[in-house]
């Protein structure tokens, strides 16, 4: 019983840090995109809404990010 509990931690340990890096790469690559839109935004006209565009947006994708990491972890927890 205790070498399959140990296996199991041990596949869900892995499948864990596996899902935090795919989640890492995906927020990695959405605040490249948003500094990337917000650059290329005709609309914005001068440096200054720029500025505060793009950390509007990094406000709202934190945000997102740790809801995201918050419910990661609460998987992790229900399935130990």
């Amino acid at each position: 019983m205790e070498g399959a509990q140990l296996s199991q931690m041990k596949i869900q340990e892995t499948r864990h840090e596996r899902e935090v890096k795919e989640l890492n790469g995906r927020q990695a690559k959405i605040s490249v995109e948003t500094s990337k839109e917000v650059a290329n935004d005709k609309t914005l006209k001068t440096k200054g809404e720029k500025d505060r565009r793009l950390r509007e947006k990094k406000q709202n994708n934190i945000k997102r990010f740790m809801d995201e990491k918050k419910v990661s972890s609460e998987v992790l927890l229900q399935s130990l």
